[in-house]
């Protein structure tokens, strides 16, 4: 065996060292990528069950108070509702 030759299958070039560094930043950005639209889709239905939750209480607090409340407050305070969860939800306001 030569010298060149014992040298060649001790380790790495520094070539195949960077391939490898690349493909693996390249599969991180990947990774990173659909963990944050994860994240945004997770944000989205939770403030969706907010919106939902808030309408539900408005409605409940409307059963419980029928005759105390005037109709027109009853119709203001749920297109109050209604909006904050739409814009919330991006779909703009009434």
């Amino acid at each position: 065996m030569t010298f060149t030759a014992l040298k060649k299958d001790k380790g790495f070039t520094l070539i195949e060292l960077l391939v490898v560094i690349s493909i693996i930043g390249l599969l991180s950005s990947i990774v990173l990528a659909s963990l944050s639209a994860a994240r945004a889709k997770g944000k989205d239905a939770s403030t969706a069950n907010s919106c939902r939750g808030r309408i539900f209480g408005f409605r409940q607090l409307r059963r419980g108070a029928v005759g105390k409340l005037d109709s027109s407050d009853n119709k203001l305070l749920l297109r109050f509702q209604f909006g904050q969860c739409l814009r919330k939800l991006g779909g703009g306001g009434m």
